[in-house]
């Protein structure tokens, strides 16, 4: 009798397992699928934020400070960030939260959930020029992100070209006397 209901549980046991794999197996085609990313589509030009000791060896730029308003960056959003260093930055650092504004510009203000250091390819870094850097939320998850460049590199070692990027090559910009941005392309940004 005991050997009966062992077999039973036994039996019991791997038709539960069975049961489990093959919804999991369906979850996982499911989630499995990748999000339109958008590959092809044109970086969304920023031309705000703040310069700090722009030309000088020790600037730095950032597109908000932590209360926000940081920006919309959904899924295969890529912004093309205007950071005015004078040179390509050695750093280029990401925080992403779940909310515009996710930190309290005041000690007494309420918690907004707080903003965290992106990682992996929640932020890739595809271009980074003496006027621009490129970044991309290469992920199906729509957050917000400040974006912070310092360290500006006169030597031209931190600037990046066509095969050096993250992914989505595009041809490798230029700057005339005039500021004048031609991208590899030949097209011109404003």
């Amino acid at each position: 009798m005991n050997r009966r209901v062992i077999g039973i549980g036994v039996t019991g046991l791997v038709a539960a397992l069975l049961a489990g794999s093959l919804a999991s197996s369906f979850t996982l085609i499911g989630c499995g699928l990748q999000c339109d990313r958008n590959p092809n589509e044109p970086p969304v030009p920023y031309k705000a934020g703040q310069a700090t000791d722009a030309g000088k060896p020790w600037g730095s730029y950032e597109t908000s400070g932590f209360p926000g308003p940081f920006l919309a960056f959904p899924p295969g959003r890529t912004y093309r960030i205007f950071h005015d260093l004078g040179a390509c930055p050695k750093d280029v650092i990401a925080y992403f939260a779940f909310a515009e504004s996710p930190v309290s510009g005041t000690s007494s203000g309420p918690d907004r959930g707080g903003a965290t250091v992106a990682a992996g390819n929640q932020y890739t870094i595809e271009r980074t020029t003496p006027t621009f850097v490129d970044v991309r939320n290469d992920t199906c998850s729509d957050v917000y992100v400040r974006v912070v460049a310092s360290s500006p590199d006169f030597t031209g070692g931190a600037c990046t070209y066509p095969g050096q990027d993250a992914g989505n090559a595009r041809g490798a910009p230029t700057v005339d006397s005039g500021g004048v941005v031609t991208m590899g392309d030949g097209s011109a940004m404003p």
